[in-house]
C-alpha cells in the first residue's frame, strides 16, 4: 500500500493522505464476518501498527462473505494527520 504526500486541509491546521494505488486482498474463503475497523502496519509480519480506526463510509460496517474480495481503488482510503 502506498500513500501520496499529505496535503493541508484548509483552515484546520491538519492534513490528510490517501492511497495512491489499488489495494487488493485475496478472495475470502472462510465464513462471513462483519468488518468494522482497520489497522495499517509497517510490515507484513511483526512490525509496528501505524494507524487504526473505524470504517465510516459508506456505512459503519460491512459483511465479507466467502468468495468475496476486498478492493480499494486509489484515493479511497484517507488518513487524517493532526
Amino acid at each position: 500500500m502506498t500513500f501520496g504526500a499529505a496535503t493541508s486541509i484548509t483552515g484546520s491546521g491538519s492534513a490528510s493522505a490517501s492511497n495512491s494505488n489499488t489495494i487488493n486482498f485475496a478472495s475470502y474463503t472462510q465464513s462471513s464476518y462483519i468488518i468494522r475497523g482497520f489497522q495499517i502496519w509497517d510490515a507484513t509480519t511483526g512490525g509496528n501498527m501505524l494507524f487504526y480506526g473505524s470504517i465510516v463510509a459508506p456505512s459503519a460496517s460491512f459483511t465479507l462473505a466467502s468468495g468475496n474480495q476486498l478492493q480499494y481503488p486509489p484515493a479511497s482510503i484517507k488518513i487524517g494527520l493532526i
